[in-house]
């Protein structure tokens, strides 16, 4: 079963806390709810995401990247198997800083040791007109999602991985983010990046799902006979 897209949701705050909804479609097998935030501030101590729910359900943070030099912080949470229907996404943040959120959920996603990858860029000041980041998928056809947060626009996709975009959001000229996926392929190393429109601070964080096992036709056909669920 191929990883597929189902719905998307966003937003955008300066508040501590901001809240939106989500719509998660009935039907969905092997579902997963991804949540990719991008925070900026000068003062850094206001920075850290504490909180994500769907549903009142926890989120799990995979990673938060945070530069210690520059005021843009990428954050990437997961849940496997959300409530189905309109929920609401809810994050708090350490302290009122603006706050651009993209929700996306998905179909046909392991639904245990999930992610499989991950990495980031934070800690040093990154700044330059091109963003990058190496990474390495675990599994074949592996859901990949990246969240670039910046100082300026995203104008160009990631290179190797040639990701689609989810969905971008702009507060202020300086406050940016653009969240993008693409289903892997083969696993491997690959380049997951994008050209800014001028030289600006930036941070990355990006994460892979594996898919969920594929039914095979004679598993199909026994379960069947035995009136088991697939």
């Amino acid at each position: 079963m191929p990883i597929v897209l189902d719905n998307t949701a966003s937003l955008k705050t300066g508040a501590t806390s901001g809240t939106f909804s989500h719509v998660v479609s009935a039907g969905l097998s092997d579902s997963l709810l991804l949540l990719t935030i991008s925070l900026q501030d000068s003062n850094h101590a206001n920075l850290p995401i504490n909180t994500a729910t769907y549903a009142g359900s926890a989120m799990t943070k995979v990673r938060q990247d945070t530069s210690n030099t520059n005021n843009v912080s990428a954050a990437v949470f997961y849940l496997v198997n959300p409530n189905i229907g309109t929920n609401n996404v809810v994050m708090t943040s350490t302290g009122a800083v603006w706050k651009g959120a993209i929700s996306s959920s998905w179909s046909g996603v392991q639904q245990s040791a999930q992610p499989d990858a991950q990495n980031g860029k934070g800690t040093a000041n990154q700044s330059a007109s091109v963003a990058s980041q190496i990474g390495t998928t675990v599994a074949d056809n592996s859901l990949i999602v990246g969240i670039v947060s910046s100082e300026t626009n995203l104008t160009g996709k990631f290179s190797d991985f040639t990701l689609t975009g989810i969905g971008t959001l702009q507060g202020q000229s300086f406050e940016n983010v653009c969240s993008m996926y693409k289903i892997s392929g083969a696993a491997g190393a690959g380049t997951a990046g994008g050209t800014l429109a001028s030289s600006q601070s930036y941070n990355i964080s990006w994460a892979s799902f594996s898919p969920a096992a594929e039914i095979s036709a004679a598993q199909g056909a026994w379960c069947s006979l035995l009136g088991v669920g697939l």
